[in-house]
């Protein structure tokens, strides 16, 4: 990240500086943001540079060792302001919708409208997610793009409706 040395983070959230630069007060704690979607953040600078950080994610990447392939952080008890390293793990994309999904009840049900205006209703995507074939062929099918055919087989989209 480049600012090692300049701030520090504790297992509690709070983040402060801890080096001396232009108009910075060395160990004051920084006030935290609301940012994007609920979380935490806070603005870190360097030499007249600065970078927006969710707070979640600095001690996540303090405190926990990460694990090959999780690289989203989840807060378990689902306070998005809840930064305490207890609070946190790391996990898959998939892990964290699950999470959201399965515990916390996050993800509506998709309310699809019956128009021309959409390729796609719940039944044909079902059809989608269990045929065979490469994507291609299921896009050619479906008269989708492979893109789609690839993002619904794989579950990426319209995952409330084919992960059932």
């Amino acid at each position: 990240m480049g600012y090692e040395g300049f701030y520090e983070v504790s297992d509690k959230g709070n983040v402060r500086r801890i080096a001396k630069g232009r108009g910075a007060q060395v160990g004051k704690i920084l006030k935290q943001a609301n940012g994007t979607n609920g979380y935490k953040q806070v603005t870190l600078s360097k030499d007249c540079n600065q970078l927006i950080c969710r707070v979640h994610r600095l001690v996540a990447e303090a405190f926990i060792p990460r694990q090959d392939g999780k690289d989203y952080v989840n807060h378990i008890n689902g306070d998005k302001t809840d930064n305490r390293v207890e609070n946190l793990e790391w996990v898959t994309r998939s892990e964290n919708a699950l999470h959201a999904y399965r515990v916390l009840g996050r993800k509506k049900e998709r309310v699809i409208p019956e128009n021309r205006v959409h390729k796609l209703n719940l039944k044909t995507v079902k059809e989608i997610f269990e045929a065979d074939g490469t994507y291609a062929d299921i896009a050619r099918r479906f008269g989708i793009s492979d893109v789609m055919a690839r993002k619904i087989k794989l579950g990426i989209c319209w995952s409330d409706v084919t992960c059932q």
